[in-house]
């Protein structure tokens, strides 16, 4: 059962971070925002600090897999609303809406991760507000957080191939 969870999470893991540059490719068609596999964001520190872009929790060790799945929990719900707060002024709504609702479908299967730990989740974050950027700012947004939920997703993928057996791993 466990391993079958595990499966399911990392099926959902995979689809997600091969959909991020899709994503990123139908939305944002600046070339100083290419999506990198370096996720280097350092010449982005002002926006993301001036935007108020919040940053998902870096994933603790896999020895306390509760807290781990409550992190990751919270890392997507933070990049899951980012992501909704400026998927309608993009140029492709609907390549982000697509994203957003294999986000959530990860988010119920975490969600049950968390039951069976006996966890609940960490309260949802504030919901990002968007409204008062400027088309600049919503590319650089959403460039921002696809490079982080890439990254994360990633992450999340390293964990969850630990949660595995040894001899069932590929």
């Amino acid at each position: 059962m466990e391993n079958e969870f595990i499966d399911i999470s990392r099926s959902f893991v995979e689809k997600i971070v091969q959909e991020i540059p899709r994503t990123h490719k139908s939305c944002i068609n600046d070339k100083s925002m290419p999506i990198d596999s370096n996720g280097d964001l350092s010449k982005w520190e002002y926006m993301i600090e001036s935007i108020g872009i919040p940053s998902h929790p870096r994933l603790s060790s896999p020895l306390n897999v509760a807290v781990t799945y409550s992190q990751i929990w919270t890392g997507l719900q933070l990049h899951k609303g980012a992501l909704e707060a400026v998927k309608d002024r993009l140029s492709s709504p609907e390549v982000v809406r697509d994203l957003i609702a294999d986000m959530k479908e990860l988010l119920d299967h975490i969600g049950l991760a968390l039951q069976h730990h006996n966890v609940s989740p960490s309260p949802k974050p504030e919901p990002f507000t968007a409204s008062q950027l400027d088309d600049y700012q919503v590319r650089v947004l959403t460039h921002v957080t696809l490079v982080r939920l890439l990254h994360f997703g990633q992450e999340v993928s390293r964990f969850l191939r630990t949660q595995v057996p040894s001899d069932l791993q590929e």
